[in-house]
């Protein structure tokens, strides 16, 4: 069976616990992945975010299109 290769950023950080000086590598281990995870939902958050304020703004000006298209500036429907 063939071993998969190792995430750049999980050899990196088993290159800093390997090279820490800490008493217990493998919590110093923990706490570098575990900020990985926080620092990724972070980031998935805010590009969750973004996403919604831009279909927000495409819902909003497909409305005012729809409303330009249905109520021409000129005419009215007295």
């Amino acid at each position: 069976m063939k071993q998969a290769q190792v995430h750049s950023l999980l050899k990196k950080q088993l290159m800093r616990v390997a090279s820490s000086t800490a008493t217990e590598p493998l919590s110093k281990l923990v706490d570098l992945v575990n900020t990985v995870y926080e620092d990724n939902d972070r980031d998935r958050l805010r590009t969750e975010r973004s996403m919604t304020l831009m279909i927000d703004e495409l819902s909003e000006a497909r409305a005012h299109r729809r409303d330009v298209r249905e109520h021409p500036a000129g005419r009215h429907d007295d």
